[in-house]
């Protein structure tokens, strides 16, 4: 009975010994770990990550020290280190888990892993419901991923939970961009204005709507609409300077209502902030064929063709002036080799077989004109009943 007393008194001790050493080893676990939070605190992160791999080292399972570490290297852009960090956080239950997911769906984005960004933005979700943020930026991860009408749902989650906020009506107008939903985009574009005025890119893209909705000449409000994009350009410009985009489209707006000298001068802007822009070479060209100075158009053209001599729009351009100008078998030669570059150009079909028809090929106008109907051509199917009923 003495010995059973012995053995249970000294297992007791050893218990205890054992509970006391362990409360000990975590006291100073905790103690670093907090000397470790203190330097983050003072920006001295070289310093603290030494302590928390120190920590790691000899306590494997401690996930506020992965956590941290992760941070740290994800202020130095070391984003690998940091998954593998956050990563080990999210396989251990520990109050930094849903932070951890958060973290590593920032980290997934920032490389372009969207479908990932989704699963580790979802499983916050799960833990927190009523994260605005994490609505917003799966939202985000899903326009990306070109699930535009279920990004559509996150991002009116997001403005039901934080109204405030301009980027999440900015975005979900994009999304609403995406599905032609123009008329809710540009709801969607006026509300982030009305929270911040000074919103450039709202004003732009609500542009885009106006001109989206506008762009057919039949359209009944086609002008009114014309015209609101124009003052959101001007906007949208107003407040960033450096917006190329801009420059492009306002000049398309300025030749859909006919204003070419406007519209030349927005092109040359976006030329000069973005010169290897071709097609607004192209359009600046366009504009100056039409406003009359044929020559200075042709000289463009041909110039868009020394930086790309495939690029068909300029060739049949520069056709189209020659025949223009009743220079009959330039304009034939030009023709010919635009078929080469584009063998489905009804238009260009039709005028060679104008040209044809002048330098007196009627056989071989009447083959294009033929061709062009094939196409689908309106025109041309007249154009064979006139000239090819013999």
């Amino acid at each position: 009975m003495r010995n059973l007393q012995y053995i249970f008194k000294s297992t007791l001790i050893v218990a205890l010994l054992f509970s006391a050493s362990a409360l000990m080893a975590n006291d100073g676990v905790e103690k670093k770990y907090n000397e470790a939070i203190d330097l983050v605190k003072r920006l001295k992160r070289v310093e603290a990550k030494i302590i928390l791999s120190e920590i790691i080292k000899t306590n494997p399972d401690h996930a506020p020290s992965y956590y941290q570490r992760g941070l740290i290297e994800i202020h130095f852009n070391n984003y690998e280190d940091a998954l593998k960090d956050l990563e080990q956080v999210t396989r251990l239950e520990s109050e930094f888990k849903k932070d951890a997911h958060f973290e590593i769906g920032l980290i997934k984005v920032e490389k372009g892993d969207y479908k990932g960004s989704i699963i580790d933005f979802t499983h916050v979700l799960h833990e927190d419901d009523q994260n605005a943020r994490a609505y917003y930026l799966r939202g985000k991860s899903k326009y990306q991923n070109n699930e535009f009408e279920s990004a559509l749902i996150d991002y009116k989650k997001a403005i039901e939970l934080d109204p405030t906020n301009p980027k999440i009506s900015y975005d979900k107008g994009l999304s609403e961009m995406e599905v032609e939903n123009y008329n809710v985009a540009i709801a969607d574009f006026t509300k982030a204005i009305e929270k911040d005025k000074n919103f450039s890119n709202a004003y732009f893209n609500r542009a885009n709507c106006y001109f989206l909705e506008g762009v057919d000449p039949n359209y009944p409000h086609h002008h009114a609409l014309m015209k609101k994009a124009l003052e959101d350009y001007n906007k949208a410009l107003q407040l960033n300077p450096d917006l190329e985009p801009a420059y492009f489209d306002r000049g398309e707006v300025k030749m859909t209502l006919r204003d070419y000298i406007g519209a030349i001068a927005d092109f040359k802007r976006a030329l000069e902030l973005k010169p290897d822009d071709l097609e607004a070479h192209y359009l600046k060209a366009v504009c100056n064929m039409h406003y009359g100075y044929e020559d200075i158009a042709l000289g463009e053209f041909e110039d868009i063709l020394g930086l790309d001599s495939n690029y068909a729009n300029a060739q049949y351009q520069i056709a189209l002036i020659h025949y223009e100008k009743q220079d009959y078998k330039k304009a034939l030669n030009e023709f010919d080799r635009l078929m080469t570059l584009e063998d489905a150009h009804a238009d260009a079909y039709v005028y060679r077989g104008y040209t044809k028809i002048e330098l007196g090929d009627k056989r071989g106008a009447c083959a294009d004109f033929h061709k062009a109907d094939e196409l689908g051509d309106k025109e041309a199917h007249h154009d064979v009943k006139k000239y090819c009923t013999d």
